[in-house]
């Protein structure tokens, strides 16, 4: 079985980068950084204030220990400082403890300082050190651009972080030889779907066991996974079990499109049709009965695994886990425990004799349970030697034989001496915010909390609650139940006097029978219109008594009545299709800080009616205003100019909001302002300029004519986007007093012509959007935007030239001009700019050719050539001097005539549609090419290395001339693809498929247009000569982006294959497998071949004999027959 390490995935940083700040934090360091964070790495950078003095801070050793991947940027200066060196020690540590990735860039060492400044064994450490990272592999800076390097580190890095590996544990103790005896369990083998039950009690460590085992077996054979964490507490709603449904499918079919699942049932038979026939791993975490193991797992495919978490043992009976396959998790035992314990509590540090005293009795308290040590561990961390006593007393206080629940109060109620808000925040997460984003969780709790980002970070080092790498904040079921239990005010079986309501039997409950008390802090009424209680009406008479709500959160309910219910402590109101036609004036609680109120776009659902906006004089504390999608509104009340505190503002999809008060000006403190689709504003606030904190501006699809010129004086704005403002006609010269903008989208405002002339004065500018404009040309200014990464120019129909300065820009990465019909020629110095990565020059009827390409000139950075449905005859000399390009399309080049030479490092050829092209280059050297698509070039005659393309992966000949393909698949194609250490997928029609492959023995075929499975025997020597299998398939799916799985399988392999892909009625994919990852064996009786759709399909067995045969058969079978049978009838001919 595969292995992997069980703590691969910390849960801050997936990348941690370690350089001499001196040398290279401005410059390689700074650019690596940004690409990494631009491509969604969550990258940590040390800021220079953490770096004062010699030795390494506590704080940045605890970031090393949680990051996945190390990058050591060896400059010339790194060796000579101890931070630096230390930082290395302790990287490599993780290296060897953890099988953490460690990348090392150029190096050079400067050593011999330190020796009369440092102990011997310093000395001797940091030698080591270097010693073993000189002898990974890494990236040598020479020879390449410093913009190459960057992007490989990133792709690279790309590749490494798998997004299925879940967050296991910060000190995994105990687990590896828990992990062993569940994965020597599966050894002995099983037919069917194996189910693995894993029990025990609460804080035991299941859910943590679980993952290790799930991060192991990924890399099993399996074709999905999906983890489906707390179960117990999801599935207590109706959307929860939907949810749970969903969230399998998407992650099983890994589509681009995601399934919705509006019921139940809906979501039952869509796993069933879908998911049935594919190898699966899914873990089912915290069951509790058996219907949501039900509404979850339909009958898998052979192969499938499934592993179930669960306190209770006699579930495993009813979900038929067989009693071999049961695991049930007991207590770490003495050693495990205080090596736990001490990790948590000492770090890095020893303790004192004193301080072990305390230890042995607080590990008595814990009983082996690893939950209760990391609390109780996390929350000693650096305490003074008192506090421990202080903390042990407590301890002593509890009753023998009080429960592990009982005990781990003590660490709640030492969170409220520290700080009474922090087990106020504690309670807060335990009732509402599990599963939630962090930013938006912190955002919701500054409107009552100080300095909750800090206090979350407080939290997540005492263990309390997690943040994962999506970062979504987490938390223990256990911990969660005692939070929601200390909630409850001893009072469990009376909500109106708990202090939180998150239930929808409890918030009913309370609304419906006035029974709510001034105990309640906050509610949470979190459900769509299937909800049971949904769409119902209640009182305003119900929040009466509720004086120190903190949180309302409503969604699909109606309140009814007078507002005058002070709520003085409201701070934040959420309201979900809110019916109300007009905000009640009566209802103004001071201390206000958020007010969200969600309309909907959609027909089906009751659109919000509100028309008009509150008097918002008496809501003085709001920072954030939400009325997105009111579609009936039609103004916003002249106070809003009075709300000095507002940071943001949204009113996108108000599309009936006819003006903005020009007092809106007035808003100091907005910083965010999204008015996207009010398709009835005709014009902006002419003093907008006046907004003097705003940074992000959505004002897409609006109606306007120009923009203000006081937009100029937004001298903080970083984010401005006006695509689709159709109207739009002119953009005012002070838009180039931006000098903080980044981005800047203007895409199809169609009535533009014309950009600034001193576009070059945005500064700041990385991304600028200009596509389907009416420009005639582009202001030389352009060519200055030196920060520039990103432009696209595509679909400007009236453009004729490019200037020559554009190519003068030494950060632009991506480059579109596709569509510019009227350009006719573009500069020599195309190929100059120096980190271009991707080139989108595609869809010109009038160019005729390409600059040439210099060796002085070529652009080293590009990776994705785009020359696409052009009138081109040849393609630029010089083109195989771009040697990192991987990814080059042609397609539809209908006048090309011939390709010269091409760079070595190609993965993608797309020339399709290219009805002249007669010859291609020799082929031999594109050793990492993986998919050649010539699809309708009929006219091509040779193809020459085909059968050298050893990594090749998918070859197009589909509309290929016939006499050309037979030759091309009769010339011992098939045995060279054969010997490949990989299965390659052919793509031809169906007239063309190779007669001698269905006049065999060893062949079977079916028609069906539902998912089939069918069945080949085979005869006692079927091994002998045996070079590969034959797939055959026809009409595979339909549908865009939806995954199609096919698998073969003999007694002993098993072979899958995921395709996403459309295909005509004659269209044939033929797909090798050689024997080298499907071998058949003499003890092999039959093999099994399955598909998820598809309406014909069959199974060849290539021996050496039918590569004989080939050309015997090919001799005496014409082109004519062979072309003029267009039904598919070789699937049919032996069954």
């Amino acid at each position: 079985m595969a292995s992997y390490p069980l703590t691969s995935t910390p849960t801050q940083w997936d990348v941690f980068l370690s350089f001499r700040g001196i040398d290279t934090r401005h410059t390689f360091t700074d650019h690596l950084y940004t690409a990494l964070h631009r491509t969604g790495i969550r990258t940590f950078r040390d800021n220079p204030e953490l770096c004062s003095g010699e030795v390494i801070s506590d704080t940045l050793l605890q970031v090393i220990q949680e990051s996945k991947t190390y990058i050591v940027v060896f400059s010339k200066n790194y060796a000579s400082s101890p931070w630096c060196l230390d930082e290395l020690v302790e990287i490599l540590n993780c290296y060897k403890t953890m099988q953490r990735l460690v990348i090392p860039v150029s190096f050079e060492e400067a050593f011999k300082k330190h020796h009369t400044r440092f102990s011997t064994d310093t000395l001797d450490k940091w030698r080591n050190a270097l010693t073993m990272v000189g002898k990974l592999s890494g990236k040598v800076c020479m020879n390449m651009s410093e913009a190459d390097i960057v992007n490989e580190i990133v792709d690279d890095i790309l590749l490494k972080i798998n997004p299925n590996i879940l967050d296991v544990a910060k000190y995994p103790v105990g687990l590896d030889s828990r992990v062993k005896v569940i994965t020597s369990m599966l050894s002995s083998g099983t037919q069917g779907v194996t189910k693995i039950g894993i029990y025990g009690m609460g804080g035991v460590g299941k859910t943590t066991l679980a993952k290790a085992l799930y991060n192991q077996l990924l890399q099993g054979n399996f074709q999905g996974f999906s983890f489906l964490a707390n179960v117990r507490e999801t599935s207590g709603t109706t959307i929860g079990i939907t949810s749970l449904q969903q969230q399998l499918i998407n992650d099983v079919l890994k589509s681009k499109t995601i399934v919705q699942v509006h019921n139940v049932d809906q979501g039952t038979s869509i796993i069933r049709a879908r998911i049935s026939l594919i190898k699966v791993l899914v873990v089912i975490d915290d069951l509790e009965h058996h219907k949501q193991y039900e509404s979850l797992v339909e009958p898998f495919d052979s192969g499938s695994l499934v592993i179930i978490t669960t306190r209770h043992e006699e579930l495993l009976d009813s979900v038929e886990v067989e009693p071999r396959y049961r695991f049930m998790v007991n207590e770490l035992d003495n050693a495990e425990s205080l090596t736990l314990f001490t990790r948590h509590a000492f770090r890095n540090t020893k303790p004192n004799k004193t301080l072990m005293v305390l230890t042995k009795e607080i590990l008595r308290h814990a009983g082996g349970l690893p939950l209760a040590l990391e609390v109780f561990g996390s929350y000693l961390y650096k305490r003074p030697e008192i506090g421990w006593q202080y903390f042990v007393e407590k301890l002593r206080q509890r009753i023998t034989n009080s429960t592990i629940q009982q005990r781990l109060v003590i660490s709640l109620d030492a969170l409220e001496s520290d700080d009474p808000m922090l087990k106020k925040m504690f309670l807060d997460i335990a009732c509402f915010f599990i599963g939630r984003i962090k930013e938006d969780v912190v955002n919701i709790m500054e409107t009552y909390y100080l300095y909750a980002d800090h206090n979350i970070d407080i939290l997540r080092k005492r263990s309390l609650l997690t943040i994962n790498s999506k970062n979504q904040i987490g938390m223990h079921d256990l911990l969660r139940d005692i939070g929601r239990e200390v909630s409850c005010n001893n009072s469990p079986d009376e909500p109106g006097k708990h202090s939180r309501l998150w239930a929808s039997k409890d918030v009913f409950n309370v609304l419906k029978n006035h029974k709510g008390t001034e105990a309640i802090e906050g509610i949470i009424y979190n459900f769509d219109c299937m909800d049971t209680f949904s769409n119902l009406s209640f009182a305003t008479e119900a929040f009466k008594r509720m004086s120190k709500l903190r949180f309302l959160h409503l969604s699909y309910l109606n309140i009814t009545g007078s507002f005058e219910q002070k709520l003085e402590d409201l701070r934040w109101l959420q309201w979900y299709w809110c019916p109300l036609k007009y905000f009640p004036s009566e209802f103004h609680p001071q201390k206000l800080v958020v007010l969200e109120l969600h309309g909907s776009t959609m027909t089906e659902m009751c659109l919000l009616k509100l028309t008009t906006t509150p008097d918002f004089t008496k809501l003085p504390h709001l920072e954030t205003l939400v009325f997105e999608g009111c579609q009936s509104l039609v103004t916003v009340d002249i106070s809003i100019g009075s709300l000095a505190r507002l940071v943001s503002l949204n009113l996108g999809g108000c599309v009936n909001l006819t003006s903005l008060e020009d007092n809106i000006c007035n808003l100091k403190a907005l910083e965010v302002l999204n008015i996207q689709y009010c398709s009835s504003l005709k014009a902006l606030p002419v003093e907008l300029g006046n907004i003097e904190s705003l940074k992000e501006l959505n004002a897409e699809g609006l109606s306007i004519v120009r923009l203000p010129d006081s937009i100029g004086c937004l001298r903080k704005l970083v984010n401005l986007r006006l695509m689709y403002n159709k109207n739009l006609e002119i953009l005012p010269h002070t838009i180039c007093n931006l000098r903080a903008l980044e981005v800047l989208n203007i895409g199809c405002c169609y009535s533009l012509t014309a950009l600034p002339k001193n576009l070059a004065d945005i500064e700041s500018l990385k991304e600028l959007d200009a596509s389907s404009l009416s420009l005639s040309r582009l202001p030389d200014s352009i060519g200055y935007l030196s920060k520039l990464v990103e432009l696209k120019l595509s679909s400007n129909f009236d453009l004729e030239t490019l200037p020559d300065t554009i190519f003068n820009m030494r950060s632009l990465e991506i480059l579109n001009i596709s569509a510019c019909e009227r350009l006719e020629t573009l500069p020599d110095q195309l190929w100059k700019i120096p980190r271009l990565r991707e080139l989108v020059a595609s869809t010109f009827p009038l160019l005729r050719n390409l600059p040439d390409i210099q060796s002085s000139q070529a652009a080293l950075s590009l990776k994705r050539l785009d020359l696409s449905l052009n009138i081109l005859s040849a393609l630029p000399s010089g083109i195989d001097l771009l040697l990192n390009l991987e990814h080059l399309n042609l397609s539809h080049c209908h006048y090309l005539l011939s390709v010269p030479e091409l760079p070595t490092k190609l993965k993608q050829i797309v020339a399709c549609g290219c009805e002249s092209l007669k010859k291609l280059p020799n082929l031999l050297n594109l050793k990492q090419l993986e998919t050649l698509d010539l699809g309708n070039c009929s006219n091509l005659r040779e193809i020459q290395g085909l059968k050298d393309l050893s990594s090749l992966l998918e070859l197009f000949m589909q509309g290929c001339n016939s006499f050309f393909l037979k030759h091309t698949l009769a010339d011992h194609l098939f045995q060279i693809y054969s010997g490949f250490e990989h299965h390659t997928a052919i793509y031809i029609r169906s007239r063309e498929f190779p007669d001698w492959i269905n006049e065999s023995p060893y062949w079977i075929g079916q028609s069906s247009k539902f998912r089939s499975m069918m069945t080949l025997d085979l005869p006692a020597n079927v091994s002998q000569n045996f070079l590969a299998m034959i797939l055959c398939f026809q009409n595979l799916g339909t549908i865009q982006d939806h995954p199609i799985f096919y698998s073969v399988k003999n007694n002993t392999q098993d072979f899958t294959v995921e395709k996403s892909y459309i295909s005509n009625y004659h269209e044939v994919q033929i797909v090798i497998v050689p024997k080298s990852i499907f071998p058949i064996r003499d003890g092999d009786d039959r093999v099994e071949i399955s598909t998820t759709r598809g309406e014909i399909f069959g199974i060849h067995l290539l021996h050496e004999t039918d590569i004989m045969m080939i050309d015997d058969y090919n001799q005496w079978r014409s082109e004519v027959e062979t072309s003029g049978c267009t039904c598919p009838l070789w699937f049919l001919k032996k069954q």
